[in-house]
């Protein structure tokens, strides 16, 4: 289960950014998702799929909408820049100085 909320914050988060929108806390996060206008078609649906029954088939849906929505790379083909965002929010937070992910 904390996978599933783990890729659920770090999959909203990304909309957020390319929004342009802040969200006050972790229990806002949804509030916020909710209200932006920019998302993939059916991201709504794939995110609560997922929350309910966390498995290999709604992960992969979920991941679908955010992957498909537009190049998160930079016009890059390799997936690298978002692999390296996600190991420095998620795995070097400490070296950084600053809260853990899940906690911001």
């Amino acid at each position: 289960m904390r996978t599933a909320s783990e890729i659920i914050l770090f999959g909203s988060r990304l909309l957020l950014a390319h929004n342009h929108e802040l969200f006050p806390c972790q229990t806002g996060l949804l509030q916020a998702v909710r209200r932006i206008r920019r998302k993939p078609r059916g991201y709504w649906s794939a995110l609560i799929e997922f929350a309910e029954h966390p498995c290999p088939e709604s992960k992969e849906a979920f991941c679908r909408k955010i992957d498909g929505y537009t190049d998160w790379t930079g016009g890059r083909r390799e997936s690298s820049r978002v692999l390296t965002r996600f190991v420095e929010d998620n795995e070097w937070w400490w070296w950084k100085e600053r809260p853990f992910l899940a906690e911001w």
